[in-house]
């Protein structure tokens, strides 16, 4: 009897190989550097048909007691969670269900499928392609990764799962791996936390410097700013002096249009007394000679300018005293001045 125990168990990986048709891989990945909590994800299957699963998770910031899968949900159902060994750095895959993996049966064309992680980061940059990962910033075109779960999935011929899946406690199948501290992996934490220290305080520095440099440039931006300013101000302050300056030019010569203006309406009132006049030849008069007025035989008043023409005045004068005063007559040879 024990013989035949022996030989069946040497014969169920076999038997489960044959059983299996084909297998169906697929990851569920977020890219970028932000991490989050639930990292969903969707696989095609066949509905109704059973499957045995297979899942890894990527050693990406996955290194210490507080960082590791807190859960993986499919289909509504919660399967345990998974603490992999190995460095932050590592970027390779983990098997959280080699202990012992668990069926599905799919209740449609898809499974919806959730990887849940805690204290994750942006660690490893993979090839979406190959799914080969390395550390962060060492091989040039891959793309930065905060979390990766790669499902396998084998479909199974026969029409329902092990009957002994269903009983299968998370804790079992996916059971975290205890990370005692001992001298053995002293070694090996120890570096990773002085690694880890060392980027704290680079990253420290490099802020402070960047703080550094972002103030004195708004320093330098305020000085060159206010000095701007001192000139705009006294800019303002000259134009302000010579608009007063103006101001008081235009006043100035406002009055002296207003007096000139009085005296045109003094003139024009004197020429009405005299009356009207021609302009003719005559005898010219010595260079710097004042005008001189006489009375002629038709008793008309006569102006002998220096430009050697008479002003002869065809009416009666109607004002004596108008027609010679000497104001007058200073007004006359200023409006003949260029006959």
């Amino acid at each position: 009897m024990a013989a035949v125990i022996t030989l069946l168990l040497l014969l169920i990986p076999d038997l489960i190989s044959a059983a299996e048709e084909k297998s169906i891989t697929h990851v569920v990945y977020s890219e970028g550097t932000k991490a989050y909590a639930v990292n969903p994800g969707e696989i095609p299957v066949v509905k109704g048909k059973s499957y045995r699963v297979n899942f890894e998770i990527l050693r990406n910031d996955l290194g210490s007691d507080s960082e590791y899968v807190t859960m993986v949900v499919i289909q509504g159902r919660a399967y345990g969670g998974c603490n992999p060994d190995g460095g932050d750095y590592d970027c390779t895959f983990y098997n959280c269900t080699r202990s012992a993996p668990f069926y599905v049966t799919a209740s449609s064309d898809t499974l919806y499928v959730e990887v849940r992680i805690v204290g994750h980061s942006w660690d490893c940059d993979c090839d979406i392609k190959t799914w080969q990962c390395s550390k962060e910033n060492t091989i040039g075109g891959r793309t930065k990764m905060t979390a990766v779960g790669r499902f396998t999935l084998f479909y199974l011929a026969t029409s329902e799962a092990p009957t002994s899946s269903p009983t299968i406690a998370p804790s079992r199948w996916f059971q975290a791996p205890s990370h005692k501290l001992t001298i053995e992996n002293l070694t090996t934490v120890v570096p990773r936390l002085e690694e880890a220290v060392a980027g704290l305080l680079k990253r420290e520095i490099e802020h402070e410097a960047i703080m550094d440099t972002t103030i004195n440039n708004l320093r330098a931006e305020l000085s060159t700013t206010r000095s701007q300013l001192n000139d705009t101000t006294s800019t303002l302050s000259t134009t302000v002096a010579q608009l007063a300056a103006t101001n008081d030019e235009l006043s100035s010569r406002s009055a002296q249009l207003g007096s000139t203006q009085s005296a045109l309406d003094k003139l024009r009132g004197d020429l009405q007394k005299i009356g009207s006049m021609t302009v003719v030849d005559g005898p010219k008069q010595p260079a710097g000679s004042p005008p001189q007025i006489e009375a002629n035989a038709d008793g008309d008043m006569v102006l002998q300018a220096s430009s050697g023409k008479m002003l002869l005045k065809t009416n009666d004068c109607n004002d004596v005293d108008v027609c010679q005063s000497t104001q007058t007559l200073d007004q006359l040879k200023l409006a003949l001045k260029n006959l």
